[in-house]
């Protein structure tokens, strides 16, 4: 039975608090236009086949008041695009079928009160009599870029379900809502109340944006030699959720490790509010596996409390080795995964390169002889061009050569010098390097028996070049004897020469002697 205009606003007041703040976005819908009533039109008045338009205006912030339908000159908060919304029409179960909403009778309006609420439930699945239920097709749109507008237009008249599609970009979905196409919108003062159709309907759901989690890594380093510590920061801003009593349900950081890495350890703050907190593992979070942060009931809690603020997570890691199977030689890249109430982002990728040094020794003939018991130092080129004269302290590494001839590296986490390649540190990056290098001075300390030690220091570019191993040979010089008197040959011949030439004339001498000792 059709009402009057008059008592279906009377009817429509009590349902002018459905909640079209929290509604989702839905774009322009195919069906085509028929036409719409001008603005106070009540249902019953209407032109049969007339349609209406529900305007969703998606914006970032915290929800506010409930509006009115109107369209807002200078809405609060920041478009959001791409956010995807259902449309659904809704209709009463006759025992055997859904029957859309005659917004034109008052037993119709009835199904509509019972749709109030401020997160209303979905139509009943398998609904039973008198239950809301699915009317028709569901129409899914996402919010334009730019504007964070969507229009779905031809609508029906009646009652609609709107819901927000699921995206990792915001935190917590704006909550489903009904609304009617006319929609009953109340304006004026309580004393004075003013009921007005409107069948261009406008929404203004918020949501509570995540920004990207980000990772990075210090472009300087301390320790220069494989089995040094490398720091990653995790950083993840906590997104204020939209409705005061929202609370945040699932938030973990999990980062899994290169194999060249190992686990050493780990802190967990919240940092920007200008009241700093340190977390608590085992209290307010727990660690486990390679590896990840699961915040518990005690560290969700400070999370409500500190929305807005920074949780950081400072991983620290063990470089174990320049190469592995399956991964490219000196380049180790890194990156995590935050999870805020069960939709997960991912960090970039943040890199740390390495490279290897191996040297062998041997003399400066044709076959190369390897050389053993030469010792060697290897200190950071600061300058980046030449190498000083040998320094007195700061050696990264310390070798000798071995028998075949190839120095043998003692380090710090390995003091037995049995290391042939001597991992080194190139550089480290928030993005990728095309082509990492980094200059080491190599010095020869003591030289093998008998040989000449290479005194100057040697600049040795360490890159990813070549499997990012560097093969340097250094060639020895044998040190000449002392000269010593000639003996034998010639010399022999020379000397007996003389000797006889010496004994021919002694014996000239005393022949002579005797000669004129008669004639006497």
């Amino acid at each position: 039975m059709n009402v009057t205009k008059k008592s279906l606003q009377r009817v429509a007041a009590g349902v002018g608090a459905l909640a079209i703040v929290l509604g989702g976005s839905i774009g322009a819908a195919t069906a085509a236009h028929a036409a719409v009533p001008p603005a106070g039109t009540a249902p019953g008045d209407a032109a049969a086949g007339s349609t209406g338009t529900l305007t969703v205006h998606k914006r970032a912030g915290t929800a506010g008041a409930a509006g009115n339908g109107t369209e807002l000159t200078n809405p609060t908060g920041s478009p959001l695009g791409g956010i995807a919304f259902t449309a659904q029409q809704v209709g009463t179960w006759d025992g055997s079928t859904c029957v859309a909403i005659d917004l034109t009778t008052s037993a119709s309006w009835d199904a509509v009160q019972a749709a109030n609420g401020a997160k209303p439930a979905a139509p009943a699945a398998a609904p039973a009599t008198g239950d809301l239920c699915n009317y028709g097709q569901a129409v899914t749109q996402p919010t334009a870029d730019g504007t964070g507008a969507t229009t779905f237009g031809g609508l029906n008249l009646g009652l609609y379900y709107v819901v927000e599609q699921a995206n990792a970009n915001v935190a917590e979905a704006a909550a489903p809502f009904y609304v009617t196409v006319p929609f009953s919108s109340n304006s004026g003062t309580e004393a004075a109340p003013v009921t007005t159709w409107l069948y261009d309907v406008h929404v203004y759901p918020k949501n509570s944006v995540v920004d990207a989690p980000t990772k990075t890594i210090g472009e300087s380093q301390a320790d220069l030699v494989v089995g040094a510590d490398v720091t990653w920061t995790i950083s993840q801003v906590i997104p204020t959720l939209t409705e005061s009593s929202s609370k945040f349900t699932d938030v973990s950081v999990s980062d899994v490790l290169d194999s060249r890495l190992a686990y050493k350890s780990s802190v967990i703050e919240i940092v920007g509010s200008g009241n700093d907190v340190l977390l608590v593992e085992g209290n307010d979070y727990n660690r486990a596996g390679n590896v990840s942060w699961t915040l518990t009931d005690s560290g969700l809690a400070l999370l409500d409390a500190h929305q807005g603020s920074t949780l950081r997570v400072t991983l620290t890691s063990t470089v174990t080795s320049v190469t592995a199977e399956n991964e490219t030689a000196g380049s180790i890249s890194n990156l995590a995964t935050v999870t805020i109430n069960n939709k997960p982002r991912t960090t970039p990728e943040v890199y740390t390169y390495w490279g290897n040094l191996k040297v062998t020794k041997h003399d400066s003939t044709v076959t190369g002889t390897p050389l053993s018991g030469a010792e060697f130092q290897v200190f950071d080129n600061a300058t980046g061009t030449t190498c000083p004269a040998l320094p007195t302290s700061g050696a990264l590494a310390t070798g000798t050569s071995n028998n075949a001839g190839v120095v043998e590296w003692t380090r710090a986490d390995q003091p037995t010098p049995t290391v042939t390649e001597l991992g080194l540190w190139i550089a480290n990056s928030n993005s990728v390097i095309a082509d990492p290098t980094k200059g080491y001075c190599l010095y020869e300390t003591v030289a093998p028996t008998g040989y000449a030690a290479n005194t100057a220091g040697e600049l040795v570019t360490i890159g990813l070049t070549d499997n990012a191993l560097l093969t340097k040979p250094v060639v020895n010089t044998k040190v000449p004897g002392p000269a010593l008197p000639l003996t034998g040959s010639t010399g022999t011949l020379m000397l007996s020469v003389a000797g006889l030439a010496l004994v021919g004339v002694g014996g000239a001498t005393v022949l002579l002697r005797r000669k004129f000792a008669k004639r006497a």
